[in-house]
């Protein structure tokens, strides 16, 4: 596995977008979901944005990446770099975003319970009792670019 603190350029792209030319890089922080590497993940995004850099324009983080747009007329990819580097660096818990539950309703009429049951051997209760007996880890919502 990559060293998770050090950027990597892995999907480097440039188009003007009003009067300004917007670049963007990632910077990963894991291979596969891990809730440790998202968190500090998340402390660095929280970092970040207590210390902007001039011309960053976007700091998005995803569970495996952070993404980091910014404004090439402004400041160069190699100073976000190195201002993101710094902030993965220092670690720490993120606090910017506190864990919480949310309970979701959910329905067990689906079409698919009988499959599942056929094909686990597991009755339609087993089944629901093992779905809504687990807490699950969000580890983003949504997309980049």
């Amino acid at each position: 596995m990559p060293n998770p603190f050090t950027v990597h350029d892995r999907s480097f792209s440039s188009r003007e977008v009003i009067s300004r030319q917007v670049l963007d890089i990632y910077i990963p922080f894991a291979t596969t979901p891990d809730p440790a590497l998202s968190s500090r993940a998340l402390a660095a995004v929280a970092q970040m944005r207590q210390d902007p850099l001039e011309g960053v324009t976007e700091i998005i983080p995803s569970y495996l990446n952070i993404y980091i747009e910014f404004d090439a007329r402004v400041t160069t990819k190699k100073a976000v770099q190195n201002w993101a580097e710094s902030h993965s660096r220092r670690g720490g818990a993120c606090l910017a975003h506190p864990a919480q539950t949310v309970e979701i309703p959910v329905q067990y009429n689906g079409a698919d319970l009988e499959t599942i049951s056929e094909k686990t051997g597991l009755t339609i209760p087993e089944i629901i009792q093992l779905h809504s007996s687990q807490t699950y880890h969000a580890f983003a919502v949504g997309f980049t670019p």
